[in-house]
């Protein structure tokens, strides 16, 4: 596959020695490379393109030229929300084959933009977005939006980790749905994780606000929240209540838990839940989840 690359010519190499546990959070270590300005990755024909992504003030910036090929079913629309673990344990792909089956949009987090991974995504969900956080040994990794129809419209933010110089990251796009003129805004969230308190975390909710305040229109907000203590439950829940989002419940309950906390979720609005599903795996640290959703009549 040809690459074709616009990223931005600065970039900071961060060595990271020593395996550090903070509260039972393992960090890796090793050399990592990351671009002082978020970016995305597209893919786009035999290519993959990346794009500067500087603002999400307005989302139209990089918006898709020309009509989508193939729209997201508005009747009924599913999505897989997973923390892949960057695709590092045994059985992973097999699992993320046999669950995407019957998905129309894949939100990954800690995707690692492997060549199987990629060569896989070419053949059913060939229009994918990475915002990628760093690159480690040549392989980007970030969070990622995949889908069998094109994004209307796309843009990310980062937020350094406090501790460290690694970024987490926010992807958002907008997807067609078929007989109907609204769009899906779609928020992939990976929230950051360690902090002694939560104002960043604060930080990043209020960028995710304004732009689901901007939008008119059915939202689904998903990801790694890292919601693992009370106060940054608090917060999460409580910007998704203002916006009107409700959270996605699961029964059996299976989503994975760290600290006694569950940290992984989907909020959406203007949506109904058809079913959902909580899947155990051992091929990443996360569980996904699985939601189906039809469009809610206003």
């Amino acid at each position: 596959m040809k690459k074709k690359t616009t990223i931005p010519k600065k970039s900071a190499l961060a060595c990271l020695f020593a395996l550090l546990t903070i509260s039972g959070f393992f960090y890796f270590s090793g050399c990592v490379v990351i671009q002082d300005q978020a970016y995305v990755m597209k893919s786009s024909g035999n290519q993959v393109v990346q794009y500067l992504a500087e603002s999400c003030d307005q989302l139209e910036i990089l918006k898709e030229k020309g009509v989508p090929d193939r729209s997201l079913v508005s009747g009924d629309f599913s999505i897989l929300s997973w923390n892949i673990h960057k695709g590092s344990k045994a059985g992973f792909h097999r699992d993320l084959k046999d669950l995407s089956q019957n998905v129309d949009l894949l939100l990954l987090q800690e995707a690692a933009l492997s060549e199987e991974l990629e060569n896989w995504l070419g053949l059913d969900f060939n229009k994918w977005l990475l915002a990628v956080a760093f690159e480690k040994q040549g392989t980007k990794i970030g969070i990622m939006a995949a889908s069998k129809a094109s994004s209307l419209s796309y843009c990310a933010f980062q937020e350094p980790e406090p501790l460290f110089v690694i970024p987490k990251m926010i992807l958002v796009s907008t997807y067609p749905l078929s007989g109907s003129d609204r769009r899906l805004l779609v928020v992939n969230a990976h929230m950051v994780n360690f902090t002694v308190t939560s104002e960043v975390v604060r930080k990043q909710l209020a960028e995710v606000t304004e732009i689901i305040k901007r939008h008119d229109g059915p939202v689904i907000v998903a990801g790694d929240f890292n919601t693992w203590n009370s106060d940054r439950e608090s917060v999460v829940n409580g910007a998704m209540s203002k916006l009107k989002l409700q959270p996605v419940t699961f029964n059996p309950d299976n989503r994975s838990i760290f600290m006694n906390r569950t940290v992984d979720g989907i909020f959406y609005r203007e949506l109904e839940v058809i079913g959902s599903y909580s899947h155990l795996v051992e091929s990443s640290d996360h569980n996904p989840l699985e939601v189906h959703f039809r469009l809610a009549k206003r």
